[in-house]
């Protein structure tokens, strides 16, 4: 995936993916959407940090979206997203967010 320089959207949905670390390589990435997968860790959101253009995510259907506060949490780790499973993320939310998770 590292070589796909200017890959802008990448869609993996209803797919068997248990991590999204190899989605790490792929720094242009602004949308990605991996819904309908296995991906169960909510952890493994942590591998998208790197990807300063990601402003829309798609994980609905993963088992991490059953986890309490997984939004929160998904929203204050990716601090540049505009949209999560196909909701925006408003100002207010991003705040709850960081007063959750700031400093943990």
């Amino acid at each position: 995936l590292e070589t796909l320089t200017r890959l802008a959207q990448l869609s993996l949905e209803d797919n068997e993916i248990t991590s999204l670390g190899g989605l790490a390589l792929v720094g242009s990435l602004m949308e990605v959407y991996i819904g309908n997968n296995r991906v169960s860790v909510l952890k493994e959101v942590q591998h998208l940090k790197g990807l300063q253009k990601l402003i829309i995510l798609d994980l609905a259907g993963n088992p991490l979206c059953e986890t309490p506060d997984y939004r929160h949490y998904t929203v204050y780790q990716l601090r540049k997203l505009k949209v999560l499973d196909g909701v925006g993320i408003e100002v207010g939310e991003q705040s709850l967010a960081k007063e959750k998770y700031a400093g943990k």
